[in-house]
């Protein structure tokens, strides 16, 4: 898929981080994998952290696949409903 061409209401959340640019930086380093490609990154403020958010998937058993994926490259992450 195209980058943006994605739809839905869920995304992917990899992680919360002090430094955005360590958010940035796992976002390029996982943007070529399947479970991400095509997806846009999301990064949201939350108090003293930036999390990294990834979609849109369109359902949550989407993003619970992705997630799936992702783990068996050993990286956690958990679906959440993009606001």
């Amino acid at each position: 898929p195209v980058a943006g061409s994605a739809k839905g209401a869920w995304r992917i959340q990899l992680g919360a981080f002090s430094q955005r640019s360590s958010a940035e930086a796992l976002y390029r380093r996982l943007s070529g994998s399947a479970p991400v490609e095509g997806r846009r990154q999301f990064l949201v403020a939350a108090g003293g952290v930036t999390r990294l958010q990834i979609g849109p998937y369109p359902s949550r058993s989407a993003a619970e696949a992705a997630c799936s994926a992702l783990a068996a490259r050993g990286q956690d992450c958990f679906p959440v409903a993009a606001k």
